[in-house]
Formats: C-alpha cells, sequence, structure tokens
C-alpha cells in the first residue's frame, strides 16, 4: 500500500486548505459550475456540441491536453530547482494538514496535481474508443444514455478542475511569488 500512496502522492493538492475556503470554489466550485453548464447544454443540445468524433470537445481538447502534460513537468521541474528566496517563503494562509507550507511546496503540489491530471485524461482519450464500444453494446437505450452522462460529466470535472487549477497556479508564477509579503 505504501507504493500506492506514493503514485497518488499528487492529490495530496487536494488536503491543502486556504484560510476563507478560496481554494474549493477554485478546486470544486468553478469546475462543478463549468461541468454542470456544459454537461446540462451537451445533455440538453447534443448535436452542438459532439463529444466524440473528429470535431467533438475529447478530440478538441486532446492536443492541449498532450501539451499541457509536458508543460506541467517542465513547471515542476522549474520549481523544484529555481533558486528564488520568495518561493522558500512560508504562505501563513496556505496549510497542508495544518501545517504551513512554502510557496515552493505549494507550487510542486499544485502542478503535480495538474501532471497527474493530464496524464489521467490522456489515458481516458486512449481508452475512450474501447469504452465507448463497450457501452454500445448495452442494449437499453436510457442506460447507454445515462452512462454516457456520467462519463461526460467525470471528464468534463477533471478537465475543469485542470483549466481552474492552472489559472491559480499561473496566479501564483505571475503574481504571488514576487511579493515579499507571505500572505
Amino acid at each position: 500500500m505504501k507504493i500506492l500512496r506514493q503514485l497518488i502522492t499528487p492529490t495530496k493538492y487536494l488536503q491543502i486548505t486556504a484560510a476563507g475556503g478560496d481554494k474549493l470554489w477554485v478546486d470544486f466550485g468553478f469546475p462543478g459550475i463549468a461541468t454542470a453548464l456544459v454537461t446540462g447544454f451537451w445533455v440538453w443540445r447534443p448535436e452542438l456540441i459532439p463529444m466524440s468524433g473528429g470535431v467533438g470537445l475529447v478530440s478538441g481538447v486532446s492536443g492541449l491536453i498532450q501539451i499541457l502534460v509536458g508543460f506541467y513537468v517542465a513547471t515542476l521541474a522549474a520549481i523544484a530547482t529555481f533558486p528564488a528566496s520568495s518561493l522558500d517563503q512560508v504562505a501563513n494562509r496556505i496549510t497542508l494538514k495544518n501545517q504551513p507550507l512554502q510557496r515552493r511546496r505549494l507550487l510542486a503540489y499544485l502542478f503535480g496535481h495538474l501532471a497527474f491530471l493530464s496524464i489521467l485524461l490522456v489515458i481516458a482519450m486512449l481508452f475512450r474508443p474501447l469504452v465507448e464500444a463497450m457501452v454500445n453494446r448495452i442494449s437499453d437505450a436510457d442506460v447507454i444514455f445515462w452512462t454516457k452522462v456520467a462519463m461526460v460529466t467525470a471528464y468534463q470535472f477533471v478537465f475543469w478542475q485542470m483549466i481552474f487549477v492552472t489559472l491559480l497556479g499561473l496566479h501564483y508564477l505571475t503574481d504571488r511569488i514576487h511579493r515579499s509579503d507571505p500572505t
């Protein structure tokens, strides 16, 4: 079990808390709202937002996600090795299990989590044709429909969480690490 915990270490990012609960909005609130809007619109008008095929949403973001995997890993390496005293300051409003985090560690968890999510999405895209073929073998049309809705919802949530957490990471890289105050 220790090896399993090591393999999912990037998910520790979700255990990080920020005073005021703002991080919960970035991690779950905004992705949940975006997921509900896009998936709801897809259920209502599936012809306007195709999910599969050459022009589908999943295919459309495939290239972006493949690029982001490399960006996240490169950013993680840069954060780990960049000699900046501002990265070593403690962010006193941000904790992991009630322990204050240095900005460097926060960003390492953040971009590690993003790399983890993007790898999961790439794997999901690789197995999508197989899963779609298995789902389409189900004889009940309602079960097929709701299974596809569940899969689209899960994919959308991970995608939108990746987008919103990326925006938070970019905020830290462009603004927070250059400030002298650790808050």
